[in-house]
């Protein structure tokens, strides 16, 4: 990818994970061939003079011992992003960076990953080998301008120059983790953290049964309401896959039956697959499908003749109302908690309420948080949101999403009938890659 000397000093040159097809063997081979004794590249070694300090329980929340710190090496600096501050500082000296024949070094700091508006890199001396690094939060957004590809990764790099080579670059990175969704107010404090988001799905499961409600001389309510959600224009190729697709099953054909799920047929804009789920993607990800009276009173024709469908609505509205996120009024769901992750919720539930209700045994419902390797940090399942004393600190906060809503006080402690108790974070035994979820333990329960 390197077009210019200029582009090494890029995020361009340092993805990270590099594509095969973007490593030239032969230009490598030959420029470590051209390196002499006198011309060996520098190193650039890093360490950390001070930096913002959080307490557990209180900034995050994470079994005893855990820290924000991943890595401290000469080439590596490495946060997890816990605590809900919405900045961090860090000072950091590259002065121990060396060159084998001592000539005089040059200092460059550059963001490769990241917006780099939310970042601030301010030199402390004139050589730039001291700076003060300030990071905004960084919340989930693509990895380079147009891939599908999302992280809250911010990487940055050192590099220093002997007057013959850059050296490679060394690492000052933070980590937001995936799963968290996160507000903060006008003043830059936190308001909200949701725990355990993702981005939920409704997807075919059974394509047969799907096919056969299509093709259907009576067509349920939950299929008019989705082939009013799919292009008109596209109904007649949809038919013509369905007459095609079920023979194959009942000869059990699977072959020719993936190719034409999921190859571009005659009259659609694209696979089959992707027309379902992109219509299907589309109402659990409208976070004001519930609210509208149109969709109220579908739900209600299906639900008054249907008692399984019926208890499934319920349970799932009761768990909105647990949760603090909505509530059902005047028979539509009215949503209470805006925020992403109360939007998140709505979405889950949108899911669930297409596959339980008005598409049962062909739809199913992922509702996972995004993945977050277990090693960095636990799986939670709630909300807490924040208030403030007249002086702008924190006062405390409420969570909800467990077994029933808890207050804190501004450190850490649950507050029972004007009574507090202190909070012990455990994690049970993790099986396979699946995170262990948190659990708050309460005084001496």
């Amino acid at each position: 990818n390197v077009k210019t000397p200029e582009d090494y000093l890029t995020g361009v040159s340092h993805p990270t994970v590099f594509e095969g097809a973007n490593v030239d063997e032969l230009k490598m081979v030959e420029m470590a061939h051209s390196i002499t004794a006198d011309t060996v590249p520098p190193i650039a070694l890093l360490k950390v003079v001070e930096e913002d300090q959080f307490k557990n329980g209180v900034d995050y929340f994470e079994p005893d011992g855990v820290t924000e710190v991943l890595a401290d090496t000469p080439c590596v600096i490495s946060r997890i992003w816990r605590a809900t501050a919405g900045k961090r500082r860090m000072v950091v000296s590259a002065e121990g960076s060396g060159d084998l024949n001592k000539r005089p070094l040059k200092f460059h700091w550059s963001v490769l990953r990241g917006e780099e508006k939310r970042v601030t890199i301010k030199p402390l001396n004139e050589a730039g080998s001291r700076v003060e690094i300030t990071v905004q939060y960084p919340e989930r957004r693509a990895v380079w301008p147009g891939s599908a590809i999302e992280s809250n990764r911010v990487d940055i790099g050192v590099f220093v120059n002997n007057g013959t080579f850059w050296s490679a670059p060394s690492f000052v990175t933070f980590f937001g983790i995936d799963s968290e969704a996160r507000t903060y107010d006008e003043k830059g404090r936190v308001a909200e953290v949701g725990y355990g988001v993702g981005r939920p799905r409704a997807s075919a499961s059974n394509w047969a049964a799907f096919f056969q409600a299509w093709l259907a001389a009576e067509q349920t309510e939950g299929m008019k309401w989705l082939r009013s959600r799919i292009k008109a224009e596209e109904h007649e190729g949809l038919t013509a896959v369905a007459k095609a697709y079920l023979p194959k099953v009942v000869v059990k054909d699977d072959k020719a039956q993936k190719q034409l799920l999921e190859e571009k047929q005659a009259g659609l804009s694209g696979p089959v697959k992707r027309v379902v789920e992109a219509a299907l993607g589309a109402a659990v990800d409208d976070v004001k499908l519930a609210e509208g009276k149109e969709f109220a009173e579908l739900v209600a024709r299906m639900t008054a003749a249907d008692e399984k469908a019926k208890k499934a609505r319920a349970n799932l509205l009761a768990g909105l109302a647990r949760l603090g996120v909505a509530r059902e009024q005047g028979g539509v769901v009215a949503e209470v908690a805006g925020q992403p992750w109360g939007a998140c919720q709505v979405r889950r539930f949108n899911a669930d309420v297409v596959a339980q209700v008005l598409l049962p045994e062909m739809v199913s419902a992922d509702k996972r948080a995004n993945l977050v390797d277990p090693r960095l940090a636990s799986a939670k399942a709630w909300r807490d949101v924040y208030r403030y004393d007249e002086a702008g600190k924190v006062a405390g906060w409420t969570r909800t999403g467990l077994e029933k809503a808890y207050e804190f006080d501004a450190e850490g402690r649950v507050v029972v009938e004007g009574k507090t108790a202190a909070v012990k974070y455990e994690t049970g035994v993790m099986k396979g890659f699946a995170p262990a979820e948190l659990r708050m333990v309460v005084g001496e329960k």
